[in-house]
């Protein structure tokens, strides 16, 4: 087919696409005529490129003949890197913008995650900030009048206590309520952190389990007695809230794991059971169980009660040194 031919059936076809498009043809016949002219367009290339191959380059007719071939099939030389350069440019232009953004998305979960961790104060700073991480040192001495978590009771209502002990649960609700269970021996009771403002409720939250906070708050009455404290009868409204220390966010145990009795992990093999092994190495953990509270607690009081009595009959106590037959084993043998 000779180029003028093919330049009139390429023409012909791209005019009855348009028309088809105004018209709101279906969609398979628009695609036909699509199909239809990319079959011209390729015929007209074909017939150009054989002319051209007979044409010296240069030439006014090779140029003619050039410019004669439909854009997507024209010779791509230093035009083609002209156009690299904005297209590099808009390229870098869009990777600063997305960097620029990455930078202050990071800065503000940074800004976040350092005020839900609290500032860091030692004892003489504390009045600056209603709650944050306290470092204790023995150049101050502390004026705080503690309460024990078992004085916590009806009679003390409306009063402002400080209290010191671990945070056995935290529960948030929502972004300004959180619910802590704090725990000192074998007694526990509810504090309630409440704050529409501020970072105390977030600083709450992240407190991890087992960590020691020193709470200052005001001793209310719930409506309803809370059942899984025995401090049951009262609350503590926050107003105050410092980390002692801060415990590791995964323990190697739950307490809530070790504390099952044999009888309740038969009934639910679902369950988690805690390993003698496991117990053993994290003893630390294990003695705050209810039920090895109760042990000591019961074998200090043996003790105390023989300890009375031997006394009332005229008993001296003594700790005589340890005679064995072999070597004693010091800490430089174990090591």
């Amino acid at each position: 087919m000779s180029i003028e031919a093919a330049e009139a059936s390429v023409a012909s076809s791209g005019q009855r696409v348009r028309d088809l498009k105004a018209e709101g043809a279906a969609k398979e016949a628009v695609e036909a005529a699509v199909a239809e002219l990319q079959a011209a367009k390729a015929t007209l290339t074909a017939s150009v490129e054989a002319a051209l191959a007979s044409c010296a380059e240069g030439t006014p007719e090779y140029d003619v003949l050039k410019a004669k071939l439909p854009a997507a099939a024209k010779p791509k030389g230093k035009e083609k890197k002209k156009d690299d350069a904005p297209q590099n440019d808009r390229a870098a232009a869009k990777a600063a913008r997305a960097a620029q953004r990455g930078a202050k998305a990071e800065a503000k979960a940074a800004t976040k995650d350092e005020a839900v961790l609290g500032p860091n104060l030692s004892q003489a700073e504390m009045d600056s900030a209603e709650f944050g991480n306290l470092f204790i040192q023995s150049t101050h001495a502390a004026t705080r009048a503690w309460t024990g978590v078992k004085e916590l009771v009806p009679s003390l209502a409306g009063q402002q206590v400080w209290v010191r002990a671990r945070v056995a649960t935290s529960r948030k609700q929502g972004k300004a309520l959180c619910f802590l269970q704090l725990r000192q021996s074998m007694h526990t009771a509810q504090a309630v952190v409440f704050a529409k403002e501020g970072e105390l409720v977030g600083f709450a939250a992240t407190l991890p389990r087992e960590s020691v906070v020193d709470v200052f708050g005001e001793v209310t009455l719930p409506a309803e007695a809370v059942a899984s404290c025995s401090q049951s009868a009262v609350e503590l409204q926050v107003r105050r809230l410092y980390c002692v220390s801060r415990a590791m966010p995964e323990l190697p145990l739950q307490l809530e794991d070790a504390a099952r009795s044999d009888e309740q992990l038969a009934a639910d093999p679902s369950l988690t059971r805690v390993n003698q092994d496991v117990r053993l190495n994290h003893r630390v953990i294990d003695l705050r169980t209810a039920a090895n509270q109760g042990i000591f607690r019961l074998q200090s009081a043996v003790c105390e009660h023989f300890r009375g009595f031997l006394l009332s009959q005229g008993f001296t106590e003594i700790h005589s040194p340890k005679m064995i037959g072999t070597a004693s084993e010091g800490g430089a043998d174990v090591f």
